[in-house]
């Protein structure tokens, strides 16, 4: 699987298939454990859909798989207007770079964002109760913006809000912890 389109710096991807550590079969021995099956680790922006396009939640040939989780949990949360409608959500949020004391937080534009919409990124710690929110910004592809001032090795949850003038959309909530 190649990566030159994952949009990562650092993303991992290396031109080899995945792969699984062969399951091994015990001797006929009652103290002989059962192996647990080995777990495989993607990068889910480096990998691709390849197949027919599915309607119901508009994804695309083509979509990475980090968008189709993203797009599935809007669903699953009862914001399927922010999946399908005319002022959808971005599916593609996810940390760009993160440091001791600060967080890139980068998203692709929405599918129906036109010259006037606009984002808006808001953060807080977990134990917070109000969202830290920063000024809007207009479309532009890519996206992304620096939350500084952080403290280290703490947990943040940070989203995005598509405005389409009229309408608006929440993304997805990413937890997100400093280093």
């Amino acid at each position: 699987m190649a990566c030159t389109t994952c949009g990562k710096p650092k993303c991992g991807c290396k031109d080899t298939p995945l792969t699984t550590i062969p399951q091994y079969q015990c001797p006929p021995d009652v103290d002989c454990p059962t192996p647990s099956p080995c777990g495989e680790y993607v990068d889910s922006a480096c990998v691709y859909y390849n197949d027919a396009g599915i309607t119901d939640l508009n994804i695309e040939e083509g979509a990475s798989l980090q968008s189709i989780i993203q797009r599935l949990v809007l669903a699953a949360t009862g914001n399927i207007s922010c999946v399908t409608g005319a002022c959808q959500s971005t599916f593609n949020i996810y940390p760009a770079n993160i440091t001791a004391t600060t967080i890139t937080v980068a998203w692709a534009p929405s599918f129906t964002a036109t010259v006037g919409t606009t984002y808006q990124v808001s953060y807080k710690t977990l134990a917070a109760l109000s969202w830290n929110v920063f000024p809007t910004q207009p479309y532009t592809d890519p996206t992304q913006l620096v939350i500084t001032g952080l403290i280290t090795e703490t947990d943040y949850l940070v989203r995005v809000l598509t405005d389409c003038g009229g309408s608006s959309c929440y993304s997805v909530t990413l937890q997100i912890k400093t280093k």
